[in-house]
């Protein structure tokens, strides 16, 4: 416990009785005070130590901490290191079933993988009908021929969320936004294959997969269905792994396994694929035709005529080999896939830099402009914050010398409202490879130019007051992910979806002088003391020669670092009517006892002066 009441001092809260060893209500109350300084709010600020606000705590006053599988600040699980790159899917799935929300909260499990059944579509009894599939019975006298047309035809009805047959499960989604009352259900197949309760398409001999990740762009990956009749096509399964090796498929166990990095979204398009023969497509028939010519104001040459033709012809050739591969929407219609891999936190903790502004801050302003860069992982950041901190004195105590430890955001930004072909510097914000470039002044000049109609974000940092601070800017970074995780780990002061970079710290100066010292008045620091020489006479000393100053409040009006301040002139002096002595300290005769003359003393008798500045302008007659 001295420990982090040591850690707790050093980072500027104040702790009567120090580090005594003892977790009572002053060191409560100063580990609520730095967990909100972290951005802990509510009952996640209540002062008792969690995971994480322990941590951090640690790492500012350099000692380590080991939660094992303990709840972090406000109860909820700390997050599994999902953003260290030597965490895999697997070893965070492992942490996760682990935790309350698993074993005590019923929450679904998390696995290393995530997969899905693909099948053949489904196609209508006319189609079938069509294509002559179901010819066998015309004519015939057999009974079984008969009673089998019947069972496929009677499939036409089946569907895949028929909890009758093998392997189906019917279960309610599990959303923040499900009615309870009539919850949605998804059924799930939970065997290795699926058999189709339904016709397939006579014309689907398998899928192909466009854009997957790790294939060369624009290369189709095309599968087959197999099965031993047209009617009873295989299934496969679509497995999504970490990695970002190319995609690859087992025939044995009929698995395609699809290879995705961290924080990646991929979209995938899937459509049929088809032994294209153009002589039952009739959209075949029409790409083929060569449409007319349209009306000319002069006739068309049958030299001109012969090239259009050759042109068309080749372009319906062109449109037949692109349907022949699955890849014309006219002919096998594709259907989107979103793959994600998501993480519970950004891959990269932010790098703030602030640069030196152009412009002070002006005279009485209140408020500080920030410019500078922050680096992340666009790909997985949603939204970037910067929260500023301090810790400054105030005169609010009976001691007149108490601290007070503040923490506010400053602006938050989107990363998909940020644009990214903007002039960094120029722009209010710029993200571009990873680098968001940010300037509040552009943004309340952009803001003021349109009258106010756009808002001016990024904002300044708004004090409400012109006093000094030492700052310490902190950047924050949100999981552009969150929808895929509890919604605990979003419960305000929690920041399991969150990572937060190093401080960076800037001096924000006065922005007025502070308020004229008011004298109240001035106790003679010394001692007399009385003793007897050796002709037995009494002698008196005085000792000390000092003097306390007594000044009335407040104090610290100018901010953090004000200092009190003592004009000297160069000795001799002693000359109050003249015009330098009428602006200096002078130290003159006691009017009792015998003294020394009149004189401007030097900066050596003031013992406790912490710095000492050089010769000062003479102020003007208006500065008098």
């Amino acid at each position: 416990m001295r420990t982090v009441q040591k850690a707790l001092i050093a980072v500027g809260h104040s702790l009567v009785g120090g580090a005594d060893g003892v977790f009572g209500d002053h060191t409560k109350a100063a580990y609520a005070a730095e967990q909100r300084a972290q951005g802990f709010t509510g009952g996640a600020a209540d002062g008792n130590p969690g995971c994480r606000s322990l941590t951090e705590l640690g790492r500012k006053g350099g000692f380590t901490v080991d939660c094992g599988a303990g709840p972090g600040d406000g109860g909820v699980p700390p997050p599994p290191a999902d953003r260290d790159t030597g965490t895999t899917a697997e070893e965070y799935a492992a942490e996760f079933n682990r935790s309350t929300l698993v074993t005590a909260e019923g929450h679904v499990p998390y696995h290393g993988v995530d997969e899905r059944h693909v099948v053949a579509p489904k196609a209508s009894l006319q189609c079938v009908e069509w294509h002559g599939l179901l010819d066998a019975a015309v004519g015939s006298t057999d009974q079984g021929v008969h009673e089998a047309v019947y069972e496929l035809a009677a499939r036409e009805s089946g569907s895949l969320d028929d909890p009758s047959q093998p392997n189906v499960r019917l279960e309610a989604v599990r959303s923040p936004s499900a009615d309870p009352e009539n919850p949605a259900r998804t059924a799930l197949h939970t065997g290795e294959r699926v058999e189709l309760p339904y016709l397939p398409d006579p014309l689907a001999t398998g899928a192909v997969f466009l854009d997957l990740p790790g294939a060369p762009p624009g290369e189709p990956f095309s599968i087959r269905w197999g099965g031993d009749v047209w009617h009873r096509p295989g299934s496969l399964m679509l497995r999504l792994a970490e990695g970002s090796s190319p995609p690859r498929f087992d025939e044995a166990s009929r698995v395609l396994t699809v290879s995705l990095p961290k924080g990646v979204v991929a979209t995938v398009r899937m459509c049929s694929l088809i032994d294209f023969d153009e002589d039952i497509m009739g959209m075949a028939s029409w790409c083929r035709e060569i449409p007319q010519p349209a009306p000319q104001l002069a006739p068309e040459t049958e030299e001109e005529a012969s090239a259009r033709q050759a042109a068309e012809a080749q372009r319906a050739e062109h449109a037949m080999e692109v349907a022949a591969a699955g890849r014309h929407w006219m002919f096998t219609p594709w259907q989107e896939l979103t793959l994600v891999h998501a993480v519970q936190q950004p891959l990269r903790a932010p790098v703030l830099q602030l640069t030196d502004l152009a412009t002070v801050r002006a005279s009485g302003a209140t408020a500080e402009h920030l410019a500078g860069t922050v680096e992340l992982d666009e790909a997985s950041t949603d939204r970037i914050d910067v929260v500023a901190g301090w810790t400054e004195v105030t005169d609010a105590g009976p001691t007149g010398r108490d601290t007070r430890t503040t923490a506010v955001p400053v602006f938050g930004l989107l990363t998909a409202g940020v644009t990214r072909d903007g002039v960094p510097g120029a722009d209010p914000a710029v993200l571009r490879n990873g680098l968001l470039t940010f300037s509040t002044q552009a943004a309340e000049e952009r803001s003021k130019a349109s009258g106010g109609k756009v808002p001016p974000v990024p904002e300044k940092h708004e004090f409400g007051d012109t006093k000094h601070r030492t700052v310490r800017y902190r950047p924050l970074v949100g999981s552009r992910f969150g929808d895929y995780f509890p919604p605990q780990f979003a419960a305000p002061g929690h920041n399991a979806l969150t990572v937060q970079g190093e401080a960076t710290e800037r001096s924000v100066p006065s922005s007025a002088p502070p308020t004229a010292p008011r004298l109240l008045y001035c106790v003679p620091t010394l001692a007399l003391e009385e003793d007897r020489d050796a002709h037995d006479a009494v002698v008196h000393r005085r000792r000390g020669g000092g003097i306390r100053v007594y000044l009335g409040r407040p104090w610290f009006s100018s901010g953090d670092g004000e200092l009190l301040g003592v004009v000297l002139g160069e000795p001799p002096g002693g000359d109050p009517s003249s015009a330098r002595d009428a602006l200096v300290t002078l130290m003159g005769r006691d009017p009792v006892h015998r003294s020394a003359p009149v004189v401007a003393p030097t900066p050596d008798v003031f013992t406790n002066a912490v710095r000492q500045s050089g010769p000062l302008p003479w102020p003007r007659p208006r500065d008098r």
